[in-house]
C-alpha cells in the first residue's frame, strides 16, 4: 500500500514527516489489505496568524473501487492529523463490518490501543 504525504503552507522536516507517517501507518494497519492508496494532505489555512486552521485531509482508495475522506481542523498539526486519524478507523470499521455482515458473515471484535 502507497502512503502519500502532501502539505501546503506547512514545514515539514524528516523527524515531523516519520511522525505523520507512523500516524497513519498505525490509523490503517488493520485494514491494510483492503487499502489501494493512503494520502495525507496537511494545510495550514491562515498561515502565521494563529487560530484553529490546521487542516488534515485524508483519503483512502480501496481496492474494491470506494473512497473514504475525512476532513478535520484543529490549532495544531499533530492534533489534527490525531483526530482525522481516530474517525478514519471509526468509519472504516464501520463500512469493512457492513460489507462482512452483508456476506452474511459477523465481524470479530477487536481492541483497539490508542497511543497519544
Amino acid at each position: 500500500m502507497l502512503i502519500s504525504i502532501a502539505t501546503h503552507g506547512i514545514e515539514v522536516n524528516n523527524r515531523l514527516r516519520k511522525r505523520i507517517e507512523y500516524r497513519a501507518r498505525f490509523a490503517v494497519m488493520r485494514f491494510e489489505s483492503h487499502l489501494r492508496e493512503f494520502a495525507v494532505h496537511l494545510e495550514d489555512e491562515n498561515g502565521p496568524r494563529g487560530g484553529v486552521d490546521t487542516i488534515c485531509r485524508l483519503t483512502a482508495t480501496l481496492h474494491d473501487g470506494g473512497t473514504i475522506r475525512i476532513k478535520e481542523k484543529h490549532t495544531n498539526l499533530m492534533g489534527a492529523i490525531s483526530r482525522a486519524a481516530k474517525r478514519f478507523r471509526n468509519v472504516i470499521s464501520r463500512r469493512m463490518g457492513r460489507r462482512e455482515t452483508n456476506r452474511g458473515i459477523i465481524p470479530s471484535t477487536a481492541t483497539e490501543i490508542w497511543i497519544g
